[in-house]
Protein backbone atom coordinates (compact mmCIF):
# COMPACT_ATOMS: atom_id res chain seq x y z
CA UNK A 1 0.00 0.00 0.00
CA UNK A 2 3.19 2.37 0.51
CA UNK A 3 5.66 2.88 -1.59
CA UNK A 4 9.20 5.40 -0.87
CA UNK A 5 10.85 5.55 -3.81
CA UNK A 6 14.37 6.45 -5.11
CA UNK A 7 15.09 9.82 -7.30
CA UNK A 8 15.95 7.38 -10.47
CA UNK A 9 13.86 6.40 -13.44
CA UNK A 10 13.73 2.92 -12.35
CA UNK A 11 11.86 5.07 -9.29
CA UNK A 12 9.71 7.03 -11.19
CA UNK A 13 8.13 3.92 -13.14
CA UNK A 14 7.78 1.68 -9.97
CA UNK A 15 6.00 4.79 -8.63
CA UNK A 16 3.89 5.24 -12.51
CA UNK A 17 2.68 1.61 -12.49
CA UNK A 18 1.95 0.83 -8.89
CA UNK A 19 -1.51 0.79 -7.10
CA UNK A 20 0.06 1.78 -3.91
CA UNK A 21 -1.86 4.77 -1.74
CA UNK A 22 0.93 6.69 -0.85
CA UNK A 23 4.31 7.14 -2.70
CA UNK A 24 6.89 9.28 -1.31
CA UNK A 25 9.60 10.72 -3.30
CA UNK A 26 12.93 12.85 -2.10
CA UNK A 27 13.84 15.91 -3.91
CA UNK A 28 17.61 15.82 -3.71
CA UNK A 29 20.30 18.41 -4.82
CA UNK A 30 22.19 16.81 -7.10
CA UNK A 31 23.72 17.13 -10.92
CA UNK A 32 20.97 15.74 -12.90
CA UNK A 33 21.93 15.10 -16.68
CA UNK A 34 17.87 14.36 -17.57
CA UNK A 35 14.56 16.66 -16.85
CA UNK A 36 13.64 14.63 -13.82
CA UNK A 37 11.74 17.55 -12.09
CA UNK A 38 9.42 17.61 -15.36
CA UNK A 39 8.50 13.79 -15.04
CA UNK A 40 7.43 14.83 -11.13
CA UNK A 41 3.69 13.69 -11.11
CA UNK A 42 2.91 16.83 -9.09
CA UNK A 43 -1.48 16.30 -10.20
CA UNK A 44 -1.28 13.21 -8.33
CA UNK A 45 -2.38 12.92 -4.93
CA UNK A 46 -0.61 9.53 -3.67
CA UNK A 47 2.37 11.32 -4.13
CA UNK A 48 4.51 13.71 -1.31
CA UNK A 49 7.19 14.65 -1.98
CA UNK A 50 10.03 15.75 0.58
CA UNK A 51 12.62 17.98 0.74
CA UNK A 52 15.00 17.13 3.32
CA UNK A 53 17.21 19.63 3.46
CA UNK A 54 14.60 22.27 3.65
CA UNK A 55 12.26 19.98 6.06
CA UNK A 56 9.59 20.51 3.53
CA UNK A 57 6.84 18.08 2.51
CA UNK A 58 4.55 18.81 -0.96
CA UNK A 59 1.41 16.81 -1.16
CA UNK A 60 0.27 16.23 -5.15
CA UNK A 61 -3.06 16.96 -6.44
CA UNK A 62 -2.72 20.10 -4.67
CA UNK A 63 -2.01 23.75 -5.37
CA UNK A 64 1.42 23.78 -3.68
CA UNK A 65 2.87 20.95 -5.36
CA UNK A 66 4.44 22.28 -8.15
CA UNK A 67 6.43 24.24 -6.13
CA UNK A 68 8.01 20.58 -5.22
CA UNK A 69 8.84 20.62 -8.78
CA UNK A 70 10.30 24.30 -8.47
CA UNK A 71 12.32 23.34 -5.54
CA UNK A 72 13.41 19.83 -7.83
CA UNK A 73 14.38 22.59 -10.79
CA UNK A 74 16.14 25.25 -8.16
CA UNK A 75 18.47 22.09 -7.08
CA UNK A 76 18.99 21.10 -10.90
CA UNK A 77 19.70 24.49 -11.72
CA UNK A 78 22.52 25.42 -9.14
CA UNK A 79 23.93 21.84 -8.32
CA UNK A 80 27.24 22.07 -11.29
CA UNK A 81 27.43 19.02 -13.71
CA UNK A 82 30.93 18.51 -12.58
CA UNK A 83 31.10 15.89 -9.77
CA UNK A 84 34.10 18.18 -7.97
CA UNK A 85 31.76 21.24 -7.59
CA UNK A 86 28.55 19.62 -7.24
CA UNK A 87 29.13 19.14 -3.02
CA UNK A 88 30.11 22.28 -2.53
CA UNK A 89 27.44 24.15 -4.52
CA UNK A 90 24.40 21.67 -3.69
CA UNK A 91 25.50 21.87 -0.04
CA UNK A 92 25.37 25.94 -0.48
CA UNK A 93 21.58 25.95 -1.49
CA UNK A 94 20.21 23.54 0.97
CA UNK A 95 19.46 25.14 4.48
Amino acid sequence: NHLAMAPSTFGWWAGYLSHAHSIQLPILPAPVPMPWCKLLPIDDERYEFHDVYARRVWRGGRIDSSDARARCDEYVRNCSTTLERSAERCAVIAP
